[in-house]
């Protein structure tokens, strides 16, 4: 009975499920036989020392564990290093939430060995990096993470390196701040957009460079920086055709498109743009461009206002007392947008003014010198 209570309080401290059965296991075999089990502190599988024994025999030996960088592995018969143990130590400090006393070990090691050519020096730099970032120093992190990028590209820790930077940068945009003598009050979306920028550029064609450039998009679409975004998602799309994001980058690509325009006063050829890249997300993603309203109506919708510009242009020749470069242009409306609503009020105005059919509609004059028609005197689209 008390070896019981014993094996519950061990899985009452954290060694979990597997551990408690393989020491249940242990205690039934030493109690069979006839023998004491030795108890077992859970510090005595995290470090270097030798293994408990079971029963006192010398082949019944527990297995130690180290902490690495991908968690709890199995140490076995070989030797760390010191050096390799005390980065160890470190991540066990950081693990346990006292990232100072990790940073207290790891700046010595590192003035003294930064330049020796040791292998260990970038999972010291990733350690120390990670000791800086989880206690809220996450920009001066930034400095070992960039040194393993610049100094250490071959080695396991550029990939985990690149990963931290990318976690920085979205917690940056995601509203995180700068310190300020030890108070978070400057903005770093700057900082955070260069960093998406260096992933995707370090790590093309991979999860990391993915998760960037669309977290860089999505971004500038929540900041109404619309040709930025429209940017951002045409080279996601060029980039991963593939991907799992591809149909919002899509759409939001042409959101973008149409939020440029600004009106029929002003530059259409967004509008062109917009058209073409509707009819592909209808072709390649029917159901989702349904659900989404992406479709006929808003191909509508883009026709009749190219169609609300030749309007405007119209009605400005005959302000401007030229009803010849009108005619022309209200007839090129009639012919190109044929079931508009502004085709219905230019037909009504070759009935008014007893123009000839639109077919008929001679070549442009063009504009009397220093005149220009409103969309082109008013610049393009922002």
């Amino acid at each position: 009975m008390r070896e019981a209570h014993g094996l519950a309080d061990m899985f009452e401290r954290g060694l979990g499920a597997r551990a408690a059965r393989a020491c249940a296991a242990g205690a039934c075999l030493a109690l069979a036989g006839g023998c004491a089990l030795s108890p077992v502190r859970p510090s005595d599988r995290f470090g270097p020392a030798a293994a408990t024994t079971v029963g006192g025999g010398p082949e019944a030996v527990q297995p130690v564990y180290r902490l690495g960088v991908d968690g709890l592995v199995p140490q076995g018969a070989e030797e760390e290093s010191p050096d390799a143990a005390l980065i160890a130590q470190a991540r066990g400090h950081i693990a346990r939430g006292n990232p100072n006393l990790a940073l207290e070990a790891l700046n010595p090691w590192l003035r003294a060995n930064e330049r020796s050519g040791s292998p260990l020096v970038p999972t010291a730099l990733l350690a120390r990096g990670d000791a800086r970032s989880a206690g809220g120093n996450e920009f001066t992190a930034l400095y070992d993470y960039e040194d393993i990028i610049a100094g250490f590209p071959s080695s396991p820790e550029y990939v985990f390196a690149i990963e931290r930077e990318l976690e920085i940068a979205l917690a940056y945009l995601g509203g995180l701040r700068r310190k300020f003598v030890g108070v978070r009050v400057f903005p770093a979306t700057a900082e955070a957009e260069e960093l998406l920028i260096r992933v995707h550029e370090r790590l093309p064609g991979s999860r990391l460079a993915e998760r960037a450039i669309v977290a860089l998009g999505d971004h500038y679409y929540r900041r109404r920086e619309l040709g930025l975004a429209a940017d951002v998602y045409q080279r996601f799309l060029e980039n991963f055709p593939g991907s799992v994001y591809r149909a919002r980058a899509q759409q939001r690509r042409i959101y973008a498109t149409l939020g440029r325009f600004r009106g029929p006063e002003y530059d259409t050829s967004v509008l062109v743009g917009a058209s073409v890249l509707i009819k592909q997300y209808m072709a390649s993603f029917p159901a989702e461009a349904e659900r989404s309203q992406i479709d006929e109506p808003l191909l509508t919708f883009v026709d009749d206002s190219t169609a609300d510009q030749f309007m405007v242009i119209g009605l400005w020749y005959l302000r401007r007392g030229d009803p010849v470069a009108a005619r022309y242009t209200l007839g090129r409306l009639i012919t190109q947008h044929p079931r508009s609503a502004a085709a219905q009020e230019a037909r009504a105005l070759f009935a008014e003014y007893r123009w000839d059919d639109p077919a008929s509609a001679p070549a442009s004059p063009g504009p009397a010198r220093g005149d220009a028609p409103p969309a082109q005197a008013q610049g393009g689209a922002s």
